[in-house]
């Protein structure tokens, strides 16, 4: 990395007592701050920003699902008014400055219904200038947990997903205040004539947020498999609102909800 040298306007520190423990320079010169370019989360989740959330277990150690029906949607037209998302996040906080941004969510199947022609699981992530659970039945909120098992910090996502029997239905909007952030197939079979499950216990979708990455399909019919999409960053302002969906043509499914995110 690169050094820089200067001659700083502070005191050198005096010596401390073994095992005691105090703010100390590291160099005669001043304080060293190094700062990794690659790719890693450590430093995020080290400073108690980084939090998690998971769906919860039932006292008899099953564990309650989300849930996510078909909409009335064959395709992504009209996904702006369809209001049962899989997922819905609120940022609560009242600060302009604090910020939700999001990492991935990954849909891990408990139990699917239906099938489709293709095969076809799509996904769509629309966001709201305002609240839309003002008027509407939340469904069941996830906890969220902070990586940094030392931090104390309080998450300001609100987040929640349908019960195992009843989507999320959120309060109408009227104006142009939706916006469609993203969207496009966790799987499809290819041949359009095809009848295939939609939905397998076992399959596993994930999105991820930041990247632009180009990730292959590994579609095998009625055997379970990993999924896996892209979309570009999404980060979430005081009082805004994101709804994500997931869904086929048929069929309708319940998932397990693992999830990251960072807060600034």
């Amino acid at each position: 990395m690169p050094k820089f040298f200067g001659t700083p306007l502070i005191t050198l520190p005096s010596a401390y007592s073994d095992a005691s423990s105090q703010n100390v320079s590291l160099t005669s010169r001043g304080e060293l701050k190094t700062i990794q370019l690659s790719d890693n989360h450590s430093s995020l989740a080290d400073e108690g920003t980084y939090f998690k959330a998971c769906t919860p277990a039932t006292t008899n150690g099953a564990s309650t699902s989300s849930y996510s029906s078909a909409p009335a949607l064959t395709n992504f037209t009209g996904i702006g008014q369809a209001n049962n998302p899989t997922i819905a996040i609120l940022n609560s906080s009242g600060n302009p400055l604090h910020t939700v941004c999001l990492d991935y969510i990954k849909f891990m199947v408990t139990s699917a219904t239906g099938s489709s022609t293709g095969g076809r699981v799509s996904y769509a992530v629309t966001t709201n200038t305002y609240d839309r659970f003002s008027s509407a039945s939340p469904g069941s909120p996830l906890t969220p947990v902070s990586a940094n098992s030392l931090s104390t910090s309080v998450s300001i996502a609100k987040l929640y997903t349908g019960n195992n029997t009843q989507p999320i239905t959120l309060g109408s909007f009227t104006g142009t205040v939706l916006a469609l952030h993203s969207k496009g197939k966790f799987k499809d079979y290819g041949n359009v004539a095809t009848v295939a499950p939609s939905f397998v216990v076992g399959d596993i979708y994930t999105l991820d947020f930041g990247d632009h990455a180009v990730k292959g399909q590994e579609f095998t019919s009625s055997n379970a498999a990993r999924y896996s999409a892209c979309t570009g960053p999404l980060i979430i302002g005081p009082g805004q609102f994101v709804a994500i969906q997931i869904w086929a043509a048929i069929g309708a499914a319940t998932f397990d909800i693992d999830m990251g995110w960072w807060e600034r």
